[in-house]
């Protein structure tokens, strides 16, 4: 996602129970819709990834269904509902491929109709070419034929005034197809993107990423709009957090030689004024930032502090290596180079659970010290890394028509309507019976509205 510069990035088959808003690493958040028994077996899933820019737009998202999610946001044009879709597969029955369109349907028709609707995601549906009849809601340059899953996705971008946007716009078949078979052999656009039909100009390009690897059968469908998401409300005046040091190269003995040997350097090389204390203070700060910079670099987001430089190379290597199974033409070399692959694969799983394994061990290490030490706040810390409870989860709450609120102004209007009527005060007159029930001396309650503190 960042390698590609994603504002709102859709995921399908998350395989995620419940529902909730997970803040991820490089300023990232996560949100996410499964199947409500959290216990039960982890299958299907939709969710969204937002980037901190789309995420301050966010005006209020719904977890449908496992198969269903919908965020809405706000642009310089108008607000914008995206619908991120996981449809049953073509071999699926009747029955469910029905409810998922009547789902579907109906998530429609609760969306304002002055919103610019986005629906998107693997919808299992292959439309092909043919556009006779149907030319608002599709182009002609889709991939291949139509499948039954195909007919119900065209039909239910007809009666919404959907179009297509993947069949708008002349590419190779290479940038058409979105999902290839594991022997290399079929290939298929089975994800979509659809926009609404009014709003078609505003939809610049659609096509695949294939050089996007992530171990997947599905190829990354990446849609450029002529719509910029504008941040919905102002945002508060705290501090925004810059860059920083990738403090963590200072175990490598080397590294942390050559960080001693470039700061002593630099201390001699600038002569310091000591006729006041900012100047001393700006004299030793410029050392220590120039070295940091020069000699560790800065950290990079996206990246879990438990994987091992090992790792990011074995990825890397795993994205050169598909690549070069999409550039080969003879299968017999592609043939190899999926050996190849999958031998890459291979020692990518070992490599994370080693990493794993070694950052699991020094983080208790630690514990184990703080604990020794009297140090609780440390030993606490280390503690929930290790129960891996370090995500702040937040689930949306229920209005009093039983509807989910998202958005955390939200939640907190409806905290405050929560507190109002509990501690609301009667204005009914005071009767002999009703004098008996009051308590003897008045309760000092708080009935200002409730404040979220950090």
């Amino acid at each position: 996602m960042l390698r590609y510069k994603l504002q709102i990035l859709g995921l399908s088959e998350v395989r995620r129970n419940g529902f909730g808003e997970l803040r991820m690493s490089g300023g990232l958040t996560f949100l996410y819709s499964g199947k409500e028994d959290e216990e039960g077996a982890r299958e299907n899933g939709v969710g969204f990834l937002l980037s901190d820019t789309a995420k301050k737009s966010l005006l209020d998202w719904k977890p449908i269904s496992e198969r269903i999610i919908t965020a809405r946001f706000n642009s310089r044009a108008r607000k914008i509902t995206v619908i991120q879709c996981y449809a049953p597969t073509n071999l699926a029955s009747e029955e469910d491929k029905d409810d998922f369109y009547s789902a579907l349907n109906l998530t429609i028709k609760n969306i304002r109709k002055q919103d610019i609707v986005i629906v998107m995601g693997d919808l299992n549906a292959k439309v092909g070419t043919e556009n006779v009849g149907c030319q608002r809601h599709m182009g002609t340059h889709g991939l291949g034929g139509r499948n039954d899953n195909g007919e119900r996705f065209l039909e239910f971008c007809q009666d919404n005034d959907l179009t297509i946007g993947g069949t708008l716009f002349i590419h190779g078949d290479h940038h058409k197809y979105t999902w290839n078979s594991p022997d290399g052999v079929t290939k298929n656009q089975i994800d979509h993107l659809a926009i609404s039909a009014k709003w078609r100009s505003s939809l610049l390009d659609v096509r695949n990423r294939r050089g996007a690897d992530i171990d997947s059968d599905h190829h990354l469908l990446v849609a450029k709009v002529r719509l910029k998401v504008a941040v919905a409300r102002p945002t508060n005046t705290t501090t925004k957090v810059g860059k920083r040091f990738e403090i963590n190269k200072l175990q490598d003995p080397v590294v942390g030689e050559a960080f001693r040997l470039s700061l002593r350097n630099r201390f001699s090389a600038l002569e310091a004024d000591h006729s006041s204390v900012n100047a001393e203070w700006n004299y030793i700060k410029m050392a220590y930032t120039e070295t940091s910079s020069v000699v560790l670099g800065y950290k990079r987001h996206g990246r879990e502090d438990w994987m091992s430089q090992r790792t990011w190379n074995l990825i890397e290597e795993r994205r050169k290596s598909h690549l070069q199974i999409l550039a080969t033409i003879d299968e017999a070399v592609r043939e190899d180079l999926r050996v190849q692959y999958r031998r890459i694969r291979k020692s990518i799983y070992r490599s994370a659970r080693h990493d794993r394994r070694v950052w699991a061990e020094n983080v208790a290490d630690c514990a184990q010290r703080a604990a020794n030490s009297g140090n609780l706040r440390e030993m606490y810390k280390a503690t929930r890394i290790l129960t891996g409870k370090r995500a702040l989860k937040k689930k949306p709450l229920k209005d009093k028509r039983g509807e989910l609120i998202a958005t955390s102004e939200g939640q907190l209007q409806r905290w405050r309507e929560h507190f109002e009527e509990i501690f609301q005060v009667s204005n009914s007159p005071i009767t002999p019976t009703t004098a008996a029930n009051l308590p003897a001396v008045s309760l000092d309650i708080d009935e200002s509205p409730p404040l979220k503190r950090k």
